[in-house]
């Protein structure tokens, strides 16, 4: 007897299953992987092709590798993920995010402000490190420092950072997004933060 009832889809357990491949791909042929997610990339950033993605395929090889254990089911999902770490982040579009943080953690954005061009100051000191650890390590003792002078802890510190860095306040470590963007567009970021944040804040 032929069931005439609509087949029954489990969109979630078949998301499951495509994130699982996504994973797979990463471990088994990465180049593959690659090649989709920079097309999807490529859509998700309005580009004309390929080629016009800000990133390389070994630095992009690199996000993956960073994200990985984050569970991301869709290439579309994990399009828009890299994506944070390759093109500067819309902060004018997701403010809100910022204020709610603030607003939860009680710290003025006056304070926001000065933590933040507290940051911009104590990294500029430093230099590119080929050894990411050095490196890692050094922003980190400098993150710690900004902290204890603004008397902010880091659970009100870091999202601040990360907002700005990009784009939204939960997520990735700090030092380690710094690490893996580069020191220099990092700063960058912060840097146009810190002007934006400051115009809208007088």
């Amino acid at each position: 007897m032929v069931n005439k009832a609509g087949a029954i889809v489990n969109i979630t357990k078949l998301d499951w299953i495509n994130g699982e491949h996504m994973k797979l791909m990463l471990k088994e042929d990465p180049m593959q992987l690659l090649n989709l997610l920079e097309s999807s990339i490529k859509q998700h950033l309005g580009l004309s092709a390929v080629e016009d993605i800000p990133c390389s395929q070994q630095h992009l090889l690199r996000i993956l590798e960073f994200i990985k254990e984050d569970r991301h089911t869709l290439l579309t999902h994990l399009a828009r993920e890299c994506s944070l770490f390759i093109v500067e982040p819309d902060i004018k579009k997701n403010m809100n995010q910022l204020i709610n943080h603030l607003e939860t953690v009680k710290i003025s954005p006056e304070a926001a402000l000065d933590l933040l061009q507290k940051t911009v100051e104590g990294l500029e000191k430093l230099t590119q490190d080929s050894e990411p650890q050095s490196l890692k390590k050094r922003i980190s003792h400098v993150l710690s420092e900004v902290g204890s002078s603004c008397n902010i802890k880091f659970r009100g510190l870091f999202p601040i950072l990360r907002f700005f860095i990009i784009g939204r306040t939960e997520g990735y470590s700090v030092a380690d997004m710094i690490v893996l963007i580069g020191l220099d567009t990092s700063l960058k970021r912060l840097r146009k933060g810190s002007l934006y944040f400051s115009h809208i804040r007088s």
